[in-house]
């Protein structure tokens, strides 16, 4: 996930994050580290006004994995 490095070049930290989304600092501490939900990612993009896709690892030479189940996800140029 690139959500910290999406935060720090916002230049916002946690409790920013926090204040934005109306919970407390921990809880997105504990978003941010933890395995999160798709619903999640969605209501942190939205606090840091990025597309979600944007919060994720940029693909690896055609390859990324599904950040709610953890299938590969291969991308092809069409």
């Amino acid at each position: 996930m690139r959500i910290k490095d999406v935060m720090k070049d916002k230049g916002l930290m946690a409790k920013d994050v926090a204040e934005i989304m109306g919970v407390t600092q921990p809880t997105v501490c504990r978003m941010v580290n933890g395995n999160i939900t798709v619903d999640t990612l969605h209501r942190i993009a939205n606090a840091l006004d990025v597309p979600a896709a944007e919060l994720l690892e940029r693909p690896k030479q055609g390859l990324m994995y599904c950040p709610h189940c953890g299938e590969k996800i291969k991308f092809f140029k069409g």
